[in-house]
């Protein structure tokens, strides 16, 4: 059903999101693995070598356990984990390869040097990679070195170079991108984040700088000149207030998710670029210094012109009761 929402509200602008087209894939499956086997029953009476069909598609009962990756689409930190991992492949295959060419050329290493010693484990190329595949998870190293280390005594370092190059490094740079990736990605999610949060500030410094609705009366005289302009000089300050207000969140946004965002053809080197962005963050401190001393002086204005005007004749300003 929000399958069928979604593409009622969204139509072809659904398939624009990875995501959507992951919920579609897996409840298209899903619906598949529902109809296919009561579609092969109903075709049986009238071909019999459907029932040889009939065992294949029963597989695709499997396919409804994937109903569980749905989560995946609410679960904003699985999101964030299964695009890290989807944004490590392509390191990940090129470490991939350096694992197999370092084990090719060991392979090769000891099918020349301890064939003749341990034909069990080196007699040939594809027996020397299988069990040095095997030993890439440390298991039974010890077995080979015993049983060669009186024939072959250097058999040791050979040994200690491949686990050392292939388990402690190469296999240590698949967590190492992943948890790069990860961390990039919760960086992102965190830049997202604090978007939203000075958008929603500066909307609600926005609704703040508005001024409240009055009533008004139709017995009201129309306003003078001396009101209208009041007006146009209290709507021109909210403009610059809003305006401002608007700059100081822009600018503290920019200096805050770092100047590539915004310049990213902009080379800098590392402490003129961390000094520009302590100026931004310091210019974008005083324009809203200055912002908000700007709206004080003109409340103070405001209760100024509120005050009666005193008497030509320099007498007191309230007069007293009588």
């Amino acid at each position: 059903m929000e399958t069928l929402v979604k593409l009622f509200v969204f139509r072809l602008a659904y398939f624009k999101v990875g995501w959507n087209i992951f919920d579609f894939s897996i409840v298209l499956s899903s619906i598949l693995s529902f109809l296919l086997p009561v579609l092969l029953n109903a075709a049986i009476s009238f071909n019999p070598k459907v029932i040889r069909l009939l065992r294949v598609f029963r597989a695709f009962r499997a396919i409804r356990s994937l109903r569980a990756l749905r989560a995946i689409s609410f679960l904003k930190s699985l999101q964030v984990l299964v695009e890290a991992l989807l944004a490590s492949i392509p390191a990940m295959s090129s470490i991939l390869a350096l694992i197999a060419l370092a084990l090719y050329v060991f392979a090769v290493i000891a099918r020349v040097i301890y064939a003749k010693l341990d034909p069990h484990h080196f007699g040939s190329l594809p027996r020397s990679m299988f069990w040095l595949f095997s030993l890439m998870t440390l298991d039974d190293w010890s077995k080979i070195w015993i049983q060669n280390k009186d024939a072959a005594p250097d058999i040791f370092a050979f040994l200690f170079a491949f686990l050392f190059l292939e388990s402690f490094v190469f296999l240590n740079l698949f967590v190492a991108v992943i948890v790069s990736n990860l961390d990039e990605s919760s960086k992102r999610m965190e830049r997202l984040r604090k978007r939203d949060v000075h958008a929603a500030a500066a909307a609600r410094a926005a609704d703040l700088a508005l001024p409240a609705p009055t009533p008004t009366s139709t017995d009201d005289p129309p306003p003078t000149g001396d009101d209208r302009s009041a007006d146009i000089d209290t709507t021109s300050s909210i403009d610059v207030d809003l305006a401002s207000t608007v700059r100081h969140a822009l600018a503290l946004e920019a200096a805050e998710n770092g100047l590539a965002t915004y310049y990213p053809t902009m080379v800098l080197p590392g402490r003129q670029r961390a000094a520009l962005t302590t100026y931004l963050m310091h210019l974008a401190a005083l324009e809203a210094t200055g912002a908000a001393f700007d709206a004080h002086v003109e409340v103070v204005g405001w209760l100024l012109d509120l005050l009666p005007v005193p008497p030509e004749a320099g007498g007191p300003i309230f007069e007293a009761p009588t």
